[in-house]
């Protein structure tokens, strides 16, 4: 009989599209090894579109029923599912007794909340493997062999990153949706740049104000704009150096040995960025309009005058995320919900 998934996983401008790819690649998967995929979802500014072009099942939830309210867990248990996958943040203890009651195995992503000690797989690569001894009662799977990618990104890893003495290429990826809207500040980051420094500017699919950015763009030399990339990952590893948000375009551009420069979105992305950046793999300016512009500006010259460190950075970040996380996530769900 074909196993029924759910996968409870939201996105929009708002709260980003990180949630969304991630499981779509998880969904992928699942889908390949014969399983029946739903999402159930509030996914909006072109997350839905990604999910059906995908070829998985989408319902949308209405907005009375955010994040795991009872409506939610409704949805999702009405569908009969063998196995749930919930990456959406926080958890609440009544959701996950609600969909324990059905019987399904269940697999939290980045779960924090009081109802993820009811899970029976706890994934999470924002904390460290030695964080998994707190919730032993568990099966936890944490750091950044857990970092679930596109497989392109495995494919770029294994190419050899050359880094160069002289800086030529920056890439400028502020995530899905960029709710703070740091692209347009990073375009006034440009103005204090090597104009000879050729540059992409990548839109993700939520991303709303695409004709603002290539309005400004359009005055600024050697700038390109381009949205929704599918040679996302070879974009990156061609660079010479990144700026970028503190979501999985962080754990991406390690992935490929690109070094970056992270602007934080919202707080639990400085949280992140400051893993890596401990680990020698990125340097962190900060969240949201903390930083100046000057400042960010003067972060991404200092790196581009520091061959040594960019070089360490590329290696550190080669090591530690090779793109194989979601080889290993599958591997996890196998040894702890044997169901699946």
């Amino acid at each position: 009989m074909q196993q029924s998934v759910v996968i409870r996983a939201d996105g929009s401008h708002r709260i980003g599209a990180g949630h969304i790819a991630r499981m779509c690649h998880l969904a992928d998967r699942l889908q390949n090894s014969g399983s029946r995929v739903t999402f159930v979802s509030h996914a909006s500014d072109g997350c839905d579109a990604l999910v059906k072009a995908r070829g998985h099942g989408l319902i949308l939830l209405p907005p009375v029923s955010q994040g795991s309210s009872p409506h939610a867990a409704s949805a999702v248990c009405g569908l009969g599912p063998h196995l749930v996958v919930n990456d959406i943040r926080d958890t609440s203890d009544h959701y996950m007794r609600l969909l324990r009651m059905t019987g399904a195995q269940i697999i939290n992503f980045d779960d924090r909340g009081a109802g993820a000690e009811l899970a029976d797989l706890l994934v999470d690569a924002n904390r460290l493997p030695e964080e998994a001894a707190e919730v032993a009662r568990l099966c936890a799977f944490f750091g950044p062999d857990a970092i679930v990618l596109d497989e392109a990104f495995e494919r770029a890893h294994r190419r050899p990153k050359i880094v160069r003495d002289r800086v030529e290429t920056l890439l400028v990826f502020m995530g899905g949706s960029d709710p703070a809207g740091l692209t347009l500040r990073a375009l006034e980051v440009l103005e204090r740049l090597d104009p000879a420094w050729r540059t992409t500017v990548v839109l993700g699919y939520a991303f709303r104000k695409r004709p603002e950015v290539e309005a400004v763009a359009a005055q600024r030399p050697n700038v390109e704009v381009v949205v929704g990339p599918g040679d996302l990952a070879s974009r990156m590893h061609e660079a010479d150096m990144a700026l970028c948000s503190g979501g999985i375009a962080m754990f991406e551009l390690a992935c490929v040995g690109t070094p970056s420069i992270v602007w934080c979105q919202v707080a639990h992305e400085r949280r992140n960025a400051r893993l890596l950046a401990e680990r020698g793999i990125v340097r962190c300016v900060g969240l949201g309009d903390e930083p100046q512009i000057e400042a960010v500006a003067e972060a991404l010259r200092a790196l581009a005058n520091d061959t040594a460190a960019r070089c360490a950075m590329s290696k550190a970040g080669k090591e530690t995320v090779d793109g194989r996380g979601l080889d290993r996530v599958m591997e996890a769900i196998e040894q702890c919900v044997p169901q699946s």
